[in-house]
């Protein structure tokens, strides 16, 4: 048993106001990526970080990842996978399915805005 410790949180947006923008966002929240999403609407919108986004495979909540690839994928990104020699390979359809595909327990996708 651990106590509980209050953390002060920000979204994106709020974060922006206050600091330069960072070129490069990581979202891995286990399952709250949405969340990040929407409180950084404005913020990826305005400023097109490229992003990084924990992607799980479909048996084990491909579901809500897909929720924020989709989310993403509104805001006029396009999602690549890196394969092993460190190459971005445009990355369509189910991602989800795809990690399942691949026999992983999660990857991480690079998100660019389309240009």
């Amino acid at each position: 048993y651990s106590k509980p410790t209050r953390v002060y949180a920000v979204t994106l947006d709020e974060y922006v106001e206050h600091h330069t923008p960072p070129t490069v966002v990581k979202i891995d929240v286990e399952g709250a990526e949405e969340n990040v999403i929407a409180g950084g609407d404005r913020f990826l919108r305005k400023h097109a970080p490229t992003i990084s986004l924990e992607v799980w495979p479909t048996h084990s909540g491909g579901e809500i990842s897909m929720n924020a690839v989709e989310k993403v994928r509104d805001l006029g990104y396009q999602a690549y996978r890196v394969n092993d020699a460190g190459d971005l390979i445009l990355a369509d359809g189910d991602l989800a399915q795809d990690v399942e595909n691949r026999r992983l327990n999660f990857d991480n996708y690079v998100f660019m805005k389309k240009r």
